[in-house]
């Protein structure tokens, strides 16, 4: 059987500098292959997993540096579907702000919702020049642009 697991193009499997998705999917490709399993995973070239890799990117994209919205209130939790978060240390906030304990610290970066009979897709991402000149992040706005307008996204082949 060939399994085939997808993973983020812009962080490698396993991940250098946090555990979270990427993490979980290097160890399950590690454990399907001693069961026998034919996997491959779909990430970025300096994923280091013992499966074959196929990437988009050839290295990581990921970090982008961007703003984080500490209790992002805008949107409710139940009417948006998190694509990907990013950690928000309350150490930042000392005599700032205060960081809510129900947000987990975690705070929303990408996120799709409907809206009437339409989708919207949303990034807090890219509040400089050095986020839109990265190739991921670029990829990424028009992906979701992409979605947004025909709830599809068509499958890219090579690095874009």
């Amino acid at each position: 059987m060939r399994i085939a697991l997808i993973a983020s193009p812009f962080i490698s499997v396993p991940p250098t500098r946090y555990g979270g998705t990427e993490l979980f999917i290097a160890q399950l490709a590690e454990g399907l292959k001693t069961l026998g399993l034919d996997v491959v995973v779909y990430a970025n070239g300096e994923s280091r997993v013992s499966t074959e890799v196929r990437a988009l990117y050839d290295r990581d994209q990921w970090p982008i540096e961007g703003e984080l919205y500490a209790n992002l209130k805008t949107v409710a939790p139940e009417e948006r579907h998190v694509i990907a978060s990013a950690y928000d240390d309350p150490e930042f906030y000392k005599d700032k702000a205060r960081v809510l304990p129900e947000d987990k610290r975690n705070s929303p970066m990408l996120w799709t919702r409907s809206w009437g009979q339409g989708r919207v897709f949303v990034t807090a991402l890219g509040h400089d020049v050095k986020a839109l000149q990265n190739p991921g992040f670029r990829t990424t706005i028009v992906r979701g642009a992409e979605w947004a307008a025909t709830a599809a996204v068509a499958v890219l082949s090579g690095s874009n």
